[in-house]
């Protein structure tokens, strides 16, 4: 039996460090389009209990968060009216209602974002990984890029696990 071999590659166009998360991220986000690239808009919507919120409401808090990190807290920006549309901003929890979101949708939404934190990740060098951000709307934290990377990372691990349940759960109860 030939061996598998897996190695991550820097993303392209990227300092080594910096390119070796967003390649993270990136793997981590062609998992999450798996989960999502099937699901009916009825599938997308559905709350499978009254507390639990949506495949659709996580997938676009996914966006929502990276969305906010990168271009607000990394790059320094304020949200713009734009930004505030495009990732769905303070609309994914909080307004968890059927708002006809199909796959694709959610997808093309989720591939936008992804590509505006790759051309932001332009901007860094690996020299940058530490240094501290900080927001008014995180008063009294500091994160460095580094961490911040790693936190979408992880944050994209912990609602593809929910998304994958969810949609299992659904799709078992169906039958």
């Amino acid at each position: 039996m030939d061996a598998v071999i897996q190695i991550l590659e820097p993303a392209e166009g990227l300092s080594r460090e910096i390119g070796l998360l967003v390649a993270g991220l990136e793997h981590s986000r062609s998992k999450t389009y798996e989960v999502l690239s099937d699901l009916s808009p009825a599938e997308i919507a559905r709350k499978i209990l009254p507390t639990a919120h949506s495949i659709g409401a996580m997938a676009m808090h996914l966006g929502e968060v990276e969305y906010w990190w990168v271009q607000s807290a990394a790059m320094q920006r304020e949200m713009t009216d734009e930004g505030i549309k495009l990732s769905h901003w303070l609309d994914t929890f909080e307004n968890d209602v059927d708002k006809g979101f199909t796959a694709e949708y959610c997808l093309e939404t989720l591939k936008k974002i992804s590509s505006l934190t790759r051309e932001a990740m332009t901007s860094f060098n690996d020299d940058g990984l530490e240094m501290l951000y900080t927001r008014p709307e995180i008063e009294g934290r500091q994160v460095s890029l580094r961490w911040l990377l790693q936190n979408l990372i992880d944050h994209e691990a912990h609602h593809r696990g929910q998304m994958a349940m969810v949609k299992r759960l659904m799709r078992e109860t169906e039958d």
